[in-house]
């Protein structure tokens, strides 16, 4: 919570729900900076979710667009988003390339008993 809390009062911040017949059903959320290497500012998203039953709806579509516009409009020279729960993987590379993103790079994980 506190982290949402820090999107919301950030300006370089952004979170956005999907809402089906008043209930919250999904979100995203993303933050802008500039990298360690570089004055450039780039946007990376946080997080992005969707009920089970929600997921491959349009709603997704929708909270990656407005991802996307908002970024644009946001002055950085470019957006990454990445999948890394395991969840539909390839399906969501799937939705992210079909509204315009391109593939870059590849995501590992770590992992301890």
């Amino acid at each position: 919570r506190n982290f949402l809390r820090f999107l919301i009062d950030n300006p370089d911040g952004w979170l956005v729900v999907a809402e089906k017949d008043g209930r919250v059903v999904g979100g995203m959320a993303a933050l802008a900076y500039s990298e360690w290497f570089t004055h450039d500012k780039i946007v990376a998203d946080v997080s992005l979710f969707m009920l089970p039953e929600h997921r491959g709806s349009f709603l997704s579509a929708r909270l990656i667009r407005a991802f996307d516009v908002w970024s644009a409009g946001s002055g950085a020279k470019y957006a990454v988003a990445g999948m890394s729960t395991g969840i539909k993987t390839e399906e969501t590379t799937q939705l992210y390339l079909s509204l315009g993103a391109d593939r870059v790079g590849s995501i590992v994980e770590f992992t301890w008993s």
